[in-house]
């Protein structure tokens, strides 16, 4: 009974570490991008025009870079999110149970994201957003499905725990069920996230084509 409140203690001192982590982090963008501002205010007279393409690609970048640590942070607290829920579970049956839960709603919410993939793909088409803006959201909702694809990966691991312990056959079927509904899961989101990835690619690729052309002029 002692040693579930030591453990508990542990997870709580590995979340205010990566919270420490973050906002340090989130610090040193923040400075970098004020630096920027700062060496572009003060070359302003001896610009040429390049500056005003800088900045907007500046910004991008610093914002994609602090998505990844936002995701990176958000895949830590579930990992640990699910350590916890394992340990304060009395049985296999209550563990495997709560697995079964978890991997659905991840299921529901990668579903989710992805219908709002669909979405923006047509609002860009319809013109209601921009070039810029539909790169920054896909990029946005492919770290989140990213995340959660991670988040599957712990359920599966416990899963397979599972299937090495003495336990009625009732939850190894139950444990089997859920590994396999992961994998094939996983391998269709995976090829979502490729397809996704060049997608993304090759729009940035246009976005830079367009802006040279337009120096060029």
């Amino acid at each position: 009974m002692t040693d579930i409140p030591v453990e508990m203690n542990g997870s709580k001192k590995q979340v205010k570490r990566w919270r420490i982590m973050l906002t340090l982090a989130l610090a040193v963008l923040a400075i970098t991008w004020v630096s920027a501002l700062f060496v572009s205010w003060v070359a302003g007279d001896e610009d040429t025009g390049e500056n005003e393409t800088l900045l907007p690609y500046l910004g991008k970048s610093l914002s994609a870079q602090i998505e990844e640590l936002v995701q990176q942070h958000k895949e830590a607290l579930l990992k640990i999110r699910l350590e916890r829920k394992m340990r304060l579970c009395q049985t296999w049956e209550e563990r495997l149970s709560e697995l079964d839960i978890e991997q659905v709603q991840v299921m529901e919410t990668v579903r989710l994201m992805e219908e709002e993939m669909t979405r923006l793909e047509e609002r860009l088409r319809n013109g209601e957003i921009t070039q810029g803006e539909f790169i920054m959201e896909m990029n946005r909702l492919r770290l989140e499905i990213r995340t959660r694809l991670r988040q599957l990966e712990g359920v599966e691991k416990e899963a397979l725990k599972a299937l090495q312990e003495d336990i009625p056959e009732n939850n190894k079927d139950l444990a089997r069920r859920i590994v396999e509904a992961n994998h094939r899961f996983r391998d269709a989101m995976k090829a979502l996230q490729e397809e996704k990835k060049a997608e993304i690619k090759a729009r940035v690729e246009e976005q830079k084509q367009a802006k040279g052309k337009g120096k060029n002029k």
